[in-house]
């Protein structure tokens, strides 16, 4: 997972955040709440998640944060 960058005219550009097999699981727990889930979001995206409580909205977000 990353944010890639490249610098042209002296400026710093961002263009995407691209993910490949996201997989995560609770400490304790035998079930993953994401497995193998490739995505990109590109900068020019709006990003809304919608979801039950306790479905892995927050979770996702704080992964992409690197929390």
């Amino acid at each position: 997972m990353g944010f890639f960058v490249w610098k042209g005219n002296g400026e710093i550009f961002m263009s995407q955040i691209q993910v490949t097999d996201l997989t995560y699981g609770y400490e304790g727990s035998f079930d993953t709440v994401f497995e193998n889930v490739p995505f990109g979001i590109d900068t020019d995206w709006k990003l809304g998640l919608i979801g039950r409580n306790g479905k892995g909205k927050t979770t996702f977000l704080n992964l992409l944060r690197g929390k």
